[in-house]
Parts: structure tokens; C-alpha cells; sequence
């Protein structure tokens, strides 16, 4: 049985440091947005609203509404820091977004979100949040995402996994 890995996150000096000095190192990271946007544009004309589970300072909501400016976005995280940083990041979109503070390891996203109205989504992101949850909540997480995407909805989850062979460990 896996646990979370998430607690090291709650600490604002932590979510700081990975800020400033490890959130514009990760590799390919331009790629990994690049697909991302490929991917919506192929399924999607228009977004009128998305989620970003596990937002930290926003850069996926940041690339979603530089193609789909009039969208109105969720961004979800549990850090106040990355939340600070996320609304300074897109402050140039103050009445589209909607930040909320919530663990979604905990709480279920649905409930979380909706606050007894069922809103649902045209595009759920993620990036490099979701693996910190237990197995079990990992499938949970995805069974809620499934459930708050409208009909043709997508998601899309930027992670990153362990290879399983010698051929991937020697790429990467």
C-alpha cells in the first residue's frame, strides 16, 4: 500500500524553493505544454471552463487561457503559497478564476468544487500532483475527474513515471 507524499508541500518554504529554483528547470517542460494544447485543440473548438487540480503557480491554466482567453477557470490547490503564486501569475484574468484551497486527498473533488451544484468541466489539468496520492485515492481522484467532465470532456495529466526497462532508464 503506497502513501501520500504531498506533506513536504504544506511547508511555504519548501513550495518557495521548488518556485524559484525548480519549477523552470524541469525538462522539456515546453514540449510537455505544447502536447498538452495539441491534444485540447484537437478535441476541443471552445472552452468555456476548466479545472487545474494541484495548480501550484498556475502554468497550466496559464497556457490554457493564452489559446482560450474567454474561459473560466478552477485552479485547486492546498498550498497557500502555490495559490499566491498562481494568482499573481494570472492576475490579468481576475473575474474569469476561481482559486480554492482544499486537499483533494482528502476531500472529495465533486464536493469540493461544486458546493452542491453539479458544475461540470470542458478540460481538467493536472501536473505533477496526482502521484503524490496513495494508489487507492489515485483511482478515486480519476473515477471524480471522470465524473465532473462534461460529455467529450478531456483530461490531461502531466507526470512523470518510472521506466520499467533498461532502454528507459538509459534515455532518461
Amino acid at each position: 500500500m503506497s502513501k501520500r507524499t504531498d506533506g513536504t508541500w504544506r511547508d511555504s518554504q519548501t513550495a518557495k524553493n521548488y518556485l524559484d529554483e525548480i519549477a523552470g528547470a524541469i525538462p522539456l517542460e515546453a514540449e510537455q505544454l505544447d502536447i498538452m494544447m495539441r491534444i485540447i485543440r484537437q478535441q476541443r473548438d471552445t472552452v468555456k471552463n476548466f479545472l487545474d487540480i494541484g495548480c501550484g503557480d498556475g502554468i497550466l491554466s496559464s497556457v490554457v487561457l493564452r489559446e482560450y482567453p474567454q474561459a473560466q477557470g478552477t485552479l485547486l490547490d492546498f498550498s497557500d503559497t502555490m495559490l499566491s503564486a498562481a494568482k499573481e501569475k494570472l492576475g490579468s484574468y481576475p473575474r474569469q478564476l476561481q482559486f480554492v484551497k482544499s486537499d483533494y486527498g482528502d476531500e472529495q473533488l465533486d464536493e469540493t468544487l461544486t458546493a452542491g451544484r453539479k458544475q461540470k468541466f470542458d478540460v481538467i489539468v493536472s501536473r505533477f500532483s496526482i502521484h503524490h496520492q496513495t494508489n487507492e485515492r489515485k483511482y478515486q481522484v480519476y473515477e471524480e475527474i471522470y465524473n465532473l467532465l462534461v460529455p467529450d470532456g478531456i483530461f490531461i495529466n502531466i507526470e512523470h513515471v518510472a521506466p520499467r526497462g533498461p532502454w528507459g532508464k538509459a534515455l532518461f
